[in-house]
């Protein structure tokens, strides 16, 4: 262990909120959502579209190559088609 590592305050998962208070982190939380660009519907209905459509094509493709895999582990087992 070095010397720079002993000395490093521990990492925290959570924010410090005692500094400001709870108050204050759920102000600057809505502060800092209002900075934020947000799409438009029409662009987020577009958006989930094309995500519904890419999980399907994963859940084919999953499919598939679970099925190939079945049936070449038969043949290896059985070896029968």
């Amino acid at each position: 262990m070095d010397s720079q590592s002993k000395n490093a305050p521990p990492s925290r998962a959570l924010p410090l909120v005692s500094a400001r208070g709870l108050k204050g982190y759920i102000l600057e939380v809505q502060a800092e959502a209002k900075k934020v660009t947000w799409p438009a519907p029409q662009e987020t209905t577009r958006l989930t579209g094309v995500v519904v459509v890419v999980c399907g094509i994963v859940v084919v493709l999953l499919l598939g190559l679970g099925f190939v895999a079945d049936k070449m582990l038969d043949i290896l087992v059985r070896g029968s088609v």
